[in-house]
């Protein structure tokens, strides 16, 4: 009759698996923690914290920001029932297929619902996409003025700097700019030395 694992037995694995003994805690490896569990519950963001901490020899909430926030080695994203959580950064797109996929489409859908019901436009999905274009288009426009802001030291060279960028890349209205290629980025720099 082969072995069987007593109720003592599979809890004692489990705790050793998920690093709740002293045994399996680590400082050093943030990553190794979040992976233990595939990812920790992330709704509230205290949670993280106190889940990781619970997970070290040394609990210390700084280093598990600064994993998240600095060396972003931990990112949060919606997965599982619509539900917060946090995962090793590499691990992100396995959540995100295999969760968070299905999980946006069926928000979508109900968001499209949602906009034709409250009479918001007719035609929700061509709104939307417009939103989202619209939305792209000041994102990357944004980061272009932070980087522009970070090389000057100065807002007002910075809408200079955006302006000229725009000019010089083939945009039309609405439109996304790709920008950061090495040339305009050269472009950018020579601009900003003319000052």
């Amino acid at each position: 009759m082969p072995a069987r694992i007593t109720t003592i037995e599979r809890r004692a694995r489990l705790a050793e698996r998920h690093r709740l003994t002293p045994s399996a805690r680590t400082d050093d490896d943030l990553v190794a923690v979040a992976r233990s569990v595939v990812a920790l519950h992330a709704t509230d963001p205290s949670s993280v914290v106190l889940s990781t901490m619970a997970r070290m020899r040394e609990p210390n909430a700084m280093a598990v920001e600064h994993a998240l926030y600095e060396d972003r080695h931990l990112v949060r994203m919606m997965a599982m029932r619509r539900t917060l959580f946090t995962c090793a950064a590499e691990d992100a797109s396995l959540l995100q297929r295999s969760s968070s996929d299905a999980v946006a489409a069926a928000e979508r859908r109900r968001l499209v619902t949602l906009l034709e019901q409250k009479e918001v436009t007719t035609d929700a999905t061509r709104w939307l996409a417009d939103v989202e274009t619209k939305t792209m288009t000041a994102i990357a426009a944004l980061h272009l003025l932070g980087r522009a802001q970070y090389w000057t030291g100065n807002k007002d060279d910075a809408f200079r700097i955006l302006r000229v960028a725009y000019m010089y890349s083939d945009l039309a209205p609405g439109s996304v700019p790709a920008f950061g290629t090495q040339a305009e980025i050269n472009e950018i720099e020579t601009f900003v030395g003319r000052r």
